[in-house]
């Protein structure tokens, strides 16, 4: 008999505890040993943005660096709280490499407040 081990999927959760208000994180993410993230979700928690506009919270791999990536982009119009990557989402990424989120645009009467976000992977 053969048995054939099954990807075990793993979560990482990054939590935003304040006004989504333009900003870049300063603590990254740094895998210890190269990943495959299967999907990024993001779930505002506290007040939902308002106004025109949209809150766009992006997740980038090395910001700043010349292996700089944007990862996923989460979009957060008026009344929204959930976005979620595609259902085909993969991506690879190395080991210690900077997982880091920024909020590059924020909805113009309440940009939101405090956001989940949670990365799915499996090691590789």
């Amino acid at each position: 008999m053969t048995y054939f081990s099954q990807a075990r999927k793993l979560h990482k959760d990054l939590y935003v505890k304040k006004s989504l208000t333009t900003q870049h994180s300063t603590t990254p993410w740094m895998p210890k040993q190269d990943i495959k993230i299967t999907s990024i979700s993001m779930l505002i928690l506290n007040t939902m943005p308002s106004g025109s506009g949209s809150t766009v919270v992006r997740i980038y791999k090395d910001r700043t660096l010349s292996s700089e990536e944007t990862l996923f982009n989460g979009t957060f119009s008026a009344g929204e709280t959930e976005s979620s990557s595609a259902s085909t989402f993969s991506k690879v990424i190395l080991a210690n490499s900077r997982i880091t989120y920024s909020i590059v645009s924020e909805a113009a009467g309440n940009p939101g407040e405090y956001c989940l976000i949670r990365f799915t992977y499996e090691n590789i």
